[in-house]
């Protein structure tokens, strides 16, 4: 998993500085009380760095986590360390955060949703009747896999906010532009729908000068957004159904 490191009460995932977020308190606040959570939405909204404070927190309180991804003898191995904690829960992630940095490697966990949800929907399963809840992260369309399953669970639908995007981009830009600067880089990063935290951060960590022009970096968010989504539909549906994919996958004219 990515190491979260705290600094000055603040928390950094990976360099990037989080935004806090209510998501992150429901997601502790339901495994706490042993209930199953599916996390979906668009892809760069946040979900995943969301429920990961949400799972560091709960394991800074004692909780276990079980990655349903493993191999068998490391699962084995999960298990027993749950046995031990305060309480523990089960979790997998079709897109981690690590998909952004390295997405040719890391889209390997959508992949394996896309051909084994029914073994990951299996294991699930078996934690939960040992009283482990579970917490499933995934985008909408992978959603659509094993659907009788994840009903059986809370389901949060993420979307994005124009303020979070604010947020984001000013807390990890190394230079203030000042407010309605980053208000109109917001404003830009989330008219398209999808993918406005991961280009508000890209936006950030462009910016060098205040003269700079705001529609020049969000067009460079965009297209790094674009191009990496790209490389998870090639991954995920290549072949005869790509088309249809591309025209039943629900992304907004402009990221297409």
């Amino acid at each position: 998993m990515y190491v979260l490191s705290p600094r000055h009460g603040e928390v950094y995932m990976g360099g990037v500085k989080l935004v806090p977020t209510p998501l992150v308190e429901e997601v502790r606040k339901l495994l706490k009380e042993g209930s199953s959570v599916l996390v979906s939405g668009p892809h760069g909204v946040g979900k995943s760095a969301a429920v990961f404070t949400a799972m560091y927190t709960a394991m800074g309180e004692g909780a276990a986590a079980i990655d349903l991804s493993v191999d068998t003898a490391t699962f084995a191995e999960y298990l027993r360390v749950a046995e031990r904690a305060k309480w523990a829960f089960g979790f997998f992630d079709a897109l981690p955060p690590q998909f952004y940095e390295e997405p040719d490697v890391w889209v390997e966990y959508a992949t394996l949703w896309r051909d084994s949800c029914q073994r990951i929907a299996a294991r699930s399963a078996y934690l939960q009747r040992r009283g482990y809840p579970v917490v499933l992260v995934l985008s909408r369309e992978l959603a659509a896999r094993c659907g009788a399953y994840l009903r059986k669970f809370v389901e949060i639908r993420v979307g994005q906010s124009e303020d979070v995007a604010k947020r984001i981009f000013e807390e990890n830009a190394e230079v203030y532009c000042g407010d309605s600067y980053a208000e109109y880089v917001a404003t830009a990063v989330s008219k398209w729908g999808e993918g406005g935290y991961y280009m508000a951060l890209h936006a950030a960590r462009a910016l060098r000068y205040c003269d700079e022009d705001p529609d020049g970096l969000v067009e460079e968010a965009r297209a790094s957004f674009v191009e990496k989504l790209k490389r998870y539909v090639k991954a995920v549906y290549a072949g005869p159904r790509f088309a249809d994919v591309v025209a039943h996958r629900r992304l907004p004219g402009p990221l297409l």
